[in-house]
């Protein structure tokens, strides 16, 4: 019997490499199908507003049904089918349409996937964080192989290279395990409901999205915004890893920093970070500063979400934890969303500009977040 821990590692290996080869490089290859700078925000922004929409609904029945399994499995397998639409996508409109469809059925995979995780810890069965880890690993290695392809083959090579991880993440799914099933009667409340009842929990949830909706621009337009600047792909993909790899290495002590500082303080710290992190963007191009600030990822985005993960595995009840998680998902991009869009039309007039505004966008997602931990009551009333 193949241990929960591999079958998991297995699994984020797949999903997160996938990510790893389009993630930063999507906009270079909808900027090789002729989208401009503000089409390649909208159609960023579709992919992330159907997330937003699909990811509540789907983790709702999750939660109803107690399963997490055949959900995952759902969900790779529609992945998959939409993303290989692309290929036959020739204009604005059908890129837009199949946008929607690929954001829809992504847009639960990672979190469910994530709640496993953190269940199956509450069981003792694994440990989070080093699990987690490897997703980052594989999205770092994916993306280091994907910048040095694109210098030899150009941008072509990333829908292909993308849903073959995608295909591969299908396989794997079907080996994960399952969690304990809990009792019929715990059931019967209605998890979306519950969650939006509870008001400091949604602004935390809110708060956290919007801080990691600040990633927008570097998401979107980094890797165009640096090789304008005359980098090559190898030294984009290197600087992503740079990023990621600062990511795992917080994610593999998280353990440790945990027992000296609680969630709060982390949220703190991860929002200070990025507001450092974009502004300093915002003003240089150099190399010297892009290998000075990437390594702030682990600030912008792995303390931030760490901090979240936590006070949810310790606050929040099992019968309403996807759902929780899913809305902390939706909001990132419902966000990520407005953000997209905002970033396309800044960027296409003053760049630099598109990566200060986000320092505004962490921090207004740092306050909204604090203020929400901050109150005890979290998913513990009547309905939970």
């Amino acid at each position: 019997m193949i241990p929960p821990a591999i079958r998991l590692s297995l699994f984020t290996l797949t999903a997160f490499a996938a990510l790893g080869v389009y993630l930063p490089y999507w906009a270079n290859w909808l900027d090789g199908r002729g989208m401009s700078a503000a089409q390649i925000g909208v159609l960023m922004s579709a992919l992330s507003w159907s997330r937003a929409i699909a990811g509540p609904l789907v983790a709702h029945f999750a939660d109803k049904s107690d399963r997490r399994r055949p959900w995952i499995i759902a969900t790779a397998i529609a992945s998959a089918v939409a993303f290989s639409l692309f290929a036959w996508a020739g204009s604005f409109h059908a890129l837009f349409a199949i946008s929607l469809a690929f954001g829809a059925a992504q847009a639960c995979s990672i979190p469910l996937v994530e709640n496993l995780m953190l269940l199956l810890e509450g069981e003792g069965r694994l440990r989070y964080g080093p699990l987690r880890a490897w997703g980052s690993l594989a999205f770092l290695v994916a993306a280091l192989g994907a910048g040095y392809w694109m210098d030899v083959s150009g941008a072509g090579i990333v829908h292909p290279l993308a849903l073959a991880l995608l295909l591969a993440s299908v396989l794997v799914a079907f080996l994960l395990p399952e969690t304990e099933k809990r009792a019929r009667s715990a059931r019967r409340i209605s998890p979306l409901r519950t969650v939006i009842s509870e008001r400091p929990l949604l602004f935390m949830l809110l708060g956290g999205g919007i801080v990691q909706a600040s990633h927008a621009t570097y998401m979107a337009f980094s890797t165009l915004h640096w090789q304008a600047a005359g980098h090559s792909m190898t030294a984009i993909g290197a600087l992503w890893a740079e990023g990621v790899l600062a990511e795992i290495v917080l994610f593999m002590v998280a353990g440790k920093i945990l027992m000296r500082m609680d969630a709060r303080t982390l949220l703190a710290v991860g929002v200070a970070g990025a507001c450092v992190r974009w502004i300093a963007l915002g003003l240089s191009t150099h190399l010297a500063v892009l290998i000075g600030t990437q390594w702030m990822h682990a600030l912008s985005f792995a303390a931030v979400h760490l901090a979240l993960m936590n006070f949810l595995t310790r606050r929040v009840p099992r019968e309403i934890s996807v759902t929780a998680q899913s809305l902390y998902s939706a909001f990132t991009h419902a966000s990520n969303a407005l953000a997209f869009m905002a970033a396309g039309f800044i960027f296409s007039r003053a760049p630099g500009s598109a990566f200060t505004l986000m320092s505004a966008v962490a921090l207004l997602g740092g306050l909204l977040a604090w203020w929400g931990m901050g109150h005890r009551d979290h998913g513990q009333g009547k309905r939970a």
